[in-house]
């Protein structure tokens, strides 16, 4: 026979490990995706600021644009076309990493470096 003493005990660890196992599933859901942030392109001078919003800020010599996307499992972003056709929907491959990132269209790559 088990002494209430003990069955208290047990009931408290089984506690603490459900307890456990939710506060590992909410930390892994809140991780950071690393493609979001700033990004520039080295050569070029090129920025990018990609937010969890769906919006792209792309800054060229001074010149600021903001573009909506939107991203497709696993590795695609789309950029939105224009509403009148004019500017083309444009789909590129993406890795991102801690420090760098590629996009890739069509077969060419560009780098990218995280701005810290």
């Amino acid at each position: 026979m088990i002494s209430r003493d003990t069955t208290s005990k047990m009931r408290l660890l089984a506690g603490i490990v459900i307890l456990l196992i939710g506060l590992t599933g909410l930390s892994a859901c809140s991780g950071s995706d690393p493609l979001y942030g700033k990004w520039e392109e080295p050569n070029s001078g090129v920025i990018l600021e990609i937010k969890n919003n769906g919006q792209m800020i792309t800054t060229v010599n001074g010149t600021t644009v903001t573009m909506q996307y939107s991203l497709e499992v696993p590795d695609v972003l789309i950029l939105d076309g224009s509403k009148d056709g004019s500017v083309p929907e444009q789909r590129l491959t993406y890795v991102a990493t801690a420090d760098q990132l590629t996009l890739t269209e069509d077969g060419v790559s560009t780098v990218f470096d995280r701005v810290k």
